[in-house]
């Protein structure tokens, strides 16, 4: 014989589940936390930004953004934008901190000719590319890969005829 056991959980209870679950994830996010920062790690990322402006919000600019960041939450980092933009996180991918860095140098070197001056200056905007970079490069791990991992030239075989 089965039997079906049915509860009803009051809305005190449901209180308290809720804060319990909210203690235990900031647990967690603090030791995650910790550990990143004694791991070294670090994380490169890519951000889609797009600037409204005007009363009516209509799009003024659009552009994406690398770099590099040891923070845990990106979202932290991402607080000295002006308010204007609207911030999409694309992207992110971890890596050993020295790593990390070098990376984000070969990509801002790699991808200078996807290079994009925003209409709003702002610290970080010499970082910004045009948003046709992802229709060359599907994903941040593909660009990472085209610049890390160049494809040699293509050389023409030497005759001395």
């Amino acid at each position: 014989m089965n039997t079906e056991i049915t509860t009803t959980a009051t809305p005190k209870f449901n209180a308290f589940k809720s804060l319990v679950t909210e203690s235990l994830q900031r647990t967690a996010n603090r030791n995650l936390m910790n550990v990143w920062y004694t791991d070294g790690l670090a994380q490169l990322y890519m951000l889609r930004i797009r600037h409204y402006k005007g009363k009516k919000k209509e799009l003024y600019d659009e552009f994406l953004k690398l770099g590099y960041s040891t923070q845990y939450d990106i979202t932290s980092r991402l607080s000295y934008l002006p308010s204007c933009f609207k911030v999409e996180v694309l992207q992110t991918v971890i890596f050993e901190k020295d790593e990390a860095y070098h990376t984000e140098q070969l990509l801002h070197k790699g991808l200078r000719q996807w290079k994009y001056t925003p209409r709003h200056n702002f610290s970080g905007s010499t970082e910004c590319y045009r948003p046709d970079l992802l229709t060359e490069y599907c994903d941040l791990n593909q660009m990472i890969d085209a610049v890390t991992h160049p494809e040699p030239a293509i050389s023409t075989p030497y005759s001395l005829n």
